[in-house]
C-alpha cells in the first residue's frame, strides 16, 4: 500500500534510523487495519558466500525484529535482495523484487528471508557441535597476552578467570570505560572500603587472578576512542608483546522501547558494539591473532520489547563477524544467551520497563524487574533448591524455607536502587505466610513496591493457581543521612554487663539447641547448613547482648550481592533466643529496620531484649544493632518480634501439600509464559564451560547461538510475542489490591464524614479488600480475622505514629469508634478512656528501665480475638 525508502545517508546506523522513524509514525496514526511491513535491504545476510556484505545495515534488523512485539497489529518482515543487481537503479530494483514477490510470494509466518536469483531463502539454526582440537589443546597460549574489552564488568571478569585458569601466566589486559584504582593502590583501597562495592569486589577478583600467576594491565578508556585504544594496544606490545587474542565484551543495555527511542539514544548503544569493532579493528591490524571473539547477544535473533537499538547493535556483530571471516579474519560471533545474574544482559521480561523513566535494573541475582507503571514497580524472583543456598542451606521437615530476611533482602535491594545515597527504613514489617519450596520444584516470588499519597508501601507473593498468598507486607520510607560517628564498642560492651561468654562451637550449638532443631523426635526438623553457622561468641549479661558473627570464609564474597546477607540478618534477629524457653518460634513483625549501609561479611550484633521476664513467651521481642568491625553503624532494628508455633500440625501440613507437586499442567496458570521462557538463562558455571569449549574447538564457524534450550523454540516463541501477549502475561502479575463490593449487613451504610474516618475507612478497605466500607460497619462482619486486626493496627501506626490498643478496638470494632480514639488523641478521657495511646519508645541501646514494660497475649486470645501482636503495658495485662 505504500513504499518508504532510507536515503542512504546514514551510514553509522544503515538504515535504522529511518525505520525508527517509520515505526513511530505508524504508533502514531494507529491504523484501523492490520499493517504488514516488508523491509527491503541489501548486504545483511550471507547465503552464497558471493554476496557483498555491509554490516551497518544490519542494525536495521533490531527494529524490524521488535517492531511486532512492541506495536498492536503489525508484522514485519526482513527481505534481503543481495541477489538483485547492485548497479541497478533502486527503483527498478524495487519494482523486480515486487514482480517476484507477485509471481514467487515469500512465505508469509517468515520473519526473515533472503532472495536469491528467484528463490526464497529461509533462515534457519541448527546445533553444532564442537569437535575438540587433538589431546585437549586449546587456542590459549602459556603466557600468551589476551586483552578483553569491557573486562571489568561481569562477564568480562568471568572470562579472564577461565584463561587464567587454562593457560599458565596469561597476560590479561582489561579495558573498561570507568576510572580504576591503580594496581599499587588496591591493597589501601581495600582497607579504606572494604570489597561491598563493585570495585571492591574487582579487585578481590583481580587479586585471585594474580594469585594463579595471570599478569593484570588494567586499562582506562573508551573502546570507541580509536586512537585511545590504538596507544593502548601500543603500549601492551612494548611491555608484553603482539596480542594472541582479543574479546569483544564491552557494551551498552537497550535504551528504551520503540515509540519513546530516538536515534542519538540509539547511537549511544551501537556506539561500543559497532564503533567499538571497527576501533578494534584497527588498532589490532598488526597482530597475528589467534582469535577475535565478539560477544554478541541472542537478542540479535530473538529480539525482546525495549530491545530493538541492542538487537540491532549485536545483529552488526554477527554480520561484521561472517564479512571478516570470509576475508581471512579469525574472527567468531558468540551470540550469548542470558547468563544468569552476571554481565549486561537482561531478561527480555525485564526490558518492558527501559522505556520508563524509574532507574536501572537490580543487580540483585534473585531480583528481576518485570513491570513499572506509574507509582508501582513489581519484581520476580526464582528459588529452588538446586540453584539458591538461600533454600538449599534453610529447610523445614527436609524441604526448602525460604526465610523471612530473604524478603527484606530482596525489598532492600529494589529500594535502595533509588535511594540516591539516602537511608533506607523499612517499617511495620509483617510476615504472613511462609513458602516452601520443596526439591525439584521452582516456587517464584513477586515483590510489589507501590507508592500512595508520598507513601510506600511493599508487598511479598506468589501465585496457587488463581490465587495469590501474600508472605510479607510493610511500608517504607527515605531518611537523610544524619551522624555517623563510629559505635565505641568498648562502651557497648560495657553496657551489657557482661556475666556470661560462649565462645566455643558445642557450647554455642548446646546454647542454641541445634541438635533438637534437627531432631527426627520433635514436631518439626529444621536443618540449617553452613552459612548459618556464623555465630563464633555471644556476651551476654541481663537483658543486653553482643554477638559476634561472621560468614564462613569461603562465603563472604556473598555480601557483594545479597545487601542484607538473609542468613547474617536471620541469625542476628535469632541471638537473644538463646535465653527462650520455648524452641519454636517464626518471625512476626519488625517495627522498625534503619538500613544505613549493605552488611559486610563480618558483624556485630548488639541487642536488647524486650520480652519482660516471667511473660508467657508467645511473643519475645528485642532491638538489635548491628555494627562492622571499624565500628561503622550499618543496620538498627526496633522491636523485632518472633511468634511461637503452636500449630505444629497446620505447619506439617502445608510441607505436605508443597511437595504433593505442582498442579497439573492443564490447571497451571500461563504465567508468565513466552516472557518467562525467552528471560530464562544459563548459569555462570554453564558460560564458563561454553567459552572453554569455544576455545578448544578444532574449527569455529563465524557465527554461534549459545542458548541454554532449543534455540529453533525460542525463535518461535520469540515471533509469538505481541503487545496483545504481554498485556495478558503482565495482568497475570499480582496487582496492587483487589478489592470486593460491601456485602449485605444488617447495619445501614455510613459512609465516612470526618478527615479521621476517612483515614482509617482507607486503611480498612486496603487491609480487608472491601470498598466501600460504613462507618458504623461490624469488623467481623466484613469478614475481620485476627491478622486482619494486627495489619489494620500495624498501619494505623505507620501512618499516624501511635499504637492501636487492640482490647479497646475489639470493644467497638467499628470505624467510628477507631476514629473516635485516634482524634481524642493522647491522654483524653483519662487512664481509662477510649483513646489510642502513643507508646514512647526509646532509640536502641536506651536504658531498660525506661521502656515501657510490653507482655504476650495469650494464646487463646491471639487466636480468638488478634491471632497475635506485643501485649501492652504490664498493667492492661
Amino acid at each position: 500500500d505504500g513504499l518508504a525508502r532510507a536515503s542512504g545517508a546514514e551510514p553509522a546506523h544503515g538504515g535504522f534510523g529511518s525505520l525508527l522513524a517509520l515505526a513511530q509514525a505508524l504508533a502514531a496514526v494507529r491504523p484501523a487495519a492490520p499493517v504488514a511491513l516488508d523491509v527491503l535491504c541489501q548486504g545483511v545476510y550471507a547465503v552464497t558466500g558471493e554476496e557483498a556484505l555491509r554490516p551497518e545495515r544490519a542494525t536495521l534488523t533490531g527494529v524490524a525484529t521488535v517492531i511486532g512485539q512492541e506495536l498492536p497489529d503489525l508484522v514485519c518482515r526482513v527481505l534481503d535482495v543481495s541477489g538483485t543487481d547492485p548497479a541497478e537503479p533502486a527503483a527498478a530494483a524495487v519494482d523486480a523484487v515486487h514482480a517476484i514477490l507477485l509471481s514467487e510470494p515469500a512465505e508469509p509466518g517468515e520473519r526473515t528471508l533472503a532472495l536469491r536469483g528467484r528463490y526464497w531463502w529461509r533462515r534457519e539454526f541448527e546445533q553444532f557441535r564442537l569437535e575438540p582440537l587433538a589431546g585437549g589443546a586449546t587456542r590459549l597460549r602459556d603466557g600468551g597476552v589476551y586483552l578483553i574489552t569491557g573486562g571489568l564488568g561481569g562477564i568480562g571478569l568471568a572470562l579472564a578467570e577461565q584463561i587464567a585458569g587454562r593457560a599458565a601466566n596469561p597476560v590479561l589486559a582489561l579495558l573498561g570505560r570507568s576510572a580504576f584504582p591503580a594496581e599499587a593502590e588496591w591493597a589501601g583501597w581495600l582497607a579504606g572500603h572494604g570489597d561491598r562495592e563493585a570495585t571492591g569486589a574487582a579487585i578481590r577478583r583481580l587479586l585471585a587472578l594474580r594469585e594463579r600467576g595471570a599478569r593484570i594491565a588494567v586499562l582506562t578508556g573508551d573502546v570507541t576512542d580509536a586512537d585511545q585504544l590504538a596507544a593502548h594496544v601500543a603500549s601492551l606490545r612494548e611491555r608484553f608483546g603482539g596480542l594472541h587474542g582479543v574479546i569483544h565484551a564491552a557494551g551498552l543495555p537497550a535504551s528504551g522501547l520503540i515509540t519513546t527511542s530516538t536515534v542519538e539514544e540509539a547511537e549511544q548503544v551501537f556506539a561500543a558494539k559497532v564503533g567499538g569493532t571497527l576501533a578494534l579493528e584497527r588498532a589490532c591490524a598488526g597482530d597475528d591473532l589467534d582469535f577475535l571473539l565478539l560477544c554478541s547477544s541472542a537478542t540479535a535473533v530473538l529480539g525482546g520489547p525495549g530491545q530493538s537499538d541492542y538487537a540491532g547493535a549485536n545483529a552488526f556483530l554477527d554480520a561484521f563477524a561472517e564479512q571478516r571471516r570470509a576475508q581471512g579474519v579469525p574472527v567468531t560471533s558468540v551470540a550469548w544467551g542470558t547468563w544468569q545474574g552476571v554481565g549486561m544482559a537482561r531478561s527480555v521480561a525485564g526490558a518492558l520497563d527501559r522505556g520508563v523513566p524509574a532507574g536501572t535494573p537490580t543487580h540483585h541475582p534473585l531480583l528481576r524487574r518485570l513491570e513499572v507503571a506509574e507509582g508501582r514497580w513489581t519484581y520476580v524472583s526464582s528459588f529452588n533448591t538446586a540453584q539458591s543456598w538461600i533454600v538449599d542451606d534453610h529447610r523445614l521437615m527436609g524441604q526448602g524455607l525460604v526465610p523471612g530476611t530473604a524478603y527484606l533482602d530482596l525489598v532492600y535491594a529494589a529500594l535502595a536502587e533509588h535511594a540516591d545515597g539516602r537511608v533506607v527504613e523499612l517499617s511495620d514489617v509483617l510476615f504472613t505466610a511462609p513458602v516452601i519450596v520443596p526439591d525439584g520444584q521452582t516456587c517464584t516470588v513477586y515483590t510489589t513496591i507501590e507508592e500512595r499519597a508520598g507513601r510506600l508501601s511493599f508487598s511479598v507473593r506468589s501465585r496457587h493457581g488463581d490465587t495469590w498468598q501474600e508472605h510479607a507486607s510493610g511500608a517504607a520510607s527515605y531518611a537523610e543521612r544524619g551522624d555517623e560517628s563510629p559505635v565505641d564498642l568498648a562502651e557497648v560492651l560495657a553496657r551489657c554487663e557482661v556475666t556470661e561468654v560462649v565462645d566455643t562451637e558445642d557450647e554455642l550449638r548446646h546454647r542454641f539447641r541445634l541438635a533438637e532443631f534437627a531432631s527426627d523426635t520433635g514436631p518439626l526438623r529444621f536443618d540449617f547448613g553452613a552459612r548459618w553457622q556464623l555465630v563464633r561468641e555471644v556476651r551476654t549479661g541481663g537483658r543486653r547482648m553482643l554477638a559476634t558473627l561472621r560468614l564462613p570464609d569461603e562465603f563472604q564474597t556473598d555480601v557483594n550481592e545479597y545487601p542484607l546477607h538473609p542468613a547474617l540478618l536471620d541469625m542476628a534477629g535469632g541471638v537473644f533466643r538463646m535465653h527462650a524457653e520455648h524452641l519454636y518460634y517464626l518471625p512476626l513483625t519488625y517495627r522498625r529496620m534503619r538500613v544505613l549501609h549493605p552488611l559486610t561479611g563480618t558483624v556485630y550484633c548488639a541487642v536488647l531484649v524486650k520480652t519482660p521476664a516471667g511473660s508467657a513467651g508467645e511473643t519475645l521481642t528485642c532491638d538489635f544493632d548491628l555494627i562492622d568491625t571499624d565500628g561503622r553503624l550499618l543496620l538498627q532494628v526496633t522491636d523485632f518480634s518472633v511468634k511461637r508455633i503452636n500449630d505444629f500440625d497446620g505447619l506439617v501440613e502445608q510441607v505436605e501439600r508443597a511437595t504433593a507437586g505442582p498442579e497439573p499442567e492443564e490447571q497451571r496458570p500461563a504465567l508468565p509464559g513466552a516472557l518467562r521462557a525467552l528471560s530464562e538463562g544459563m548459569s555462570e558455571p554453564d558460560g564458563r564451560a561454553a567459552f572453554d569449549r569455544i576455545l578448544a574447538a578444532a574449527w569455529l564457524p563465524s557465527r554461534l547461538v549459545v542458548s541454554p534450550g532449543d534455540f529453533t523454540a525460542l525463535r518461535r516463541l520469540a515471533a509469538s510475542i505481541t503487545p496483545a501477549l504481554l498485556a495478558d502475561e503482565l495482568s497475570q502479575l499480582p496487582p496492587p489490591s483487589s478489592t470486593h463490593p460491601r456485602p449485605e449487613l444488617d447495619t445501614p451504610y455510613r459512609a465516612p464524614g470526618t478527615d479521621e474516618e476517612r483515614a482509617v475507612a482507607e486503611i480498612w478497605q486496603e487491609v480487608l479488600g472491601i470498598e466501600p466500607v460504613g462507618v458504623d460497619d461490624d469488623f467481623f462482619a466484613l469478614g475481620g480475622h485476627s491478622l486482619a486486626a494486627v495489619q489494620i493496627g500495624t498501619r494505623i501506626h505507620s501512618r499516624f505514629g501511635v499504637e492501636l490498643d487492640l482490647r479497646k478496638f475489639f470493644d467497638g470494632p467499628t470505624i467510628a469508634h477507631t476514629a473516635a480514639m485516634l482524634a481524642a488523641g493522647p491522654g483524653a478521657g483519662g487512664d481509662d478512656g477510649d483513646v489510642i495511646q502513643a507508646v514512647r519508645r526509646n532509640e536502641p541501646g536506651g536504658d531498660p528501665d525506661e521502656l515501657d514494660e510490653l507482655d504476650a497475649l495469650s494464646d487463646d486470645e491471639v487466636e480468638a480475638r488478634l491471632r497475635e501482636l506485643l501485649a501492652e503495658d504490664e498493667e492492661t495485662r
